[in-house]
């Protein structure tokens, strides 16, 4: 079994909403990913890339991910799953923040996100001045 633990020194990006071109006459809108979020996946695809030994394969059965997010940057472990544990007839995304670091391993670690059907993600340092909860 392969596990693939991979540091990523950056602050993490939330996937941000697709942008829409102006109509001009004669051609349709264009939907495109805003820059920074393209350029956060591109970095990701690199240091994942580079975690990965030569003779990896792409996962072929369902991954479970961990995602440990810290100030300056996080780390990302990939661990082939078990048995699949998705409900029948659950689709779509688990969250918008790790949505762009998935986008940045697709084709890389795997073959597409919805691969993934476990993961752990925590932030991990000390909560900003004034944050409580509960109490």
């Amino acid at each position: 079994m392969t596990v693939i633990d991979v540091w990523v020194p950056h602050k993490v990006v939330a996937k941000q909403r697709a942008r829409l071109t102006r109509r001009r006459r004669g051609r349709k809108n264009v939907a495109y990913t805003p820059q920074p979020t393209r350029n956060f996946e591109q970095l990701v695809g690199e240091c994942v890339r580079e975690a990965i030994p030569e003779d990896y394969d792409l996962f072929e059965k369902p991954v479970c991910v961990n995602i440990e997010i810290y100030k300056d940057g996080f780390v990302l472990q990939i661990v082939p799953a078990e048995a699949s544990v998705r409900p029948v007839g659950v689709r779509g995304d688990i969250d918008n923040i790790v949505k762009s670091i998935f986008d940045g391993c697709n084709n890389i670690a795997w073959h597409d996100d919805r691969q993934v059907e476990q993961m752990t993600v925590a932030f991990v340092g000390v909560p900003r001045k004034g944050t409580t909860y509960g109490g």
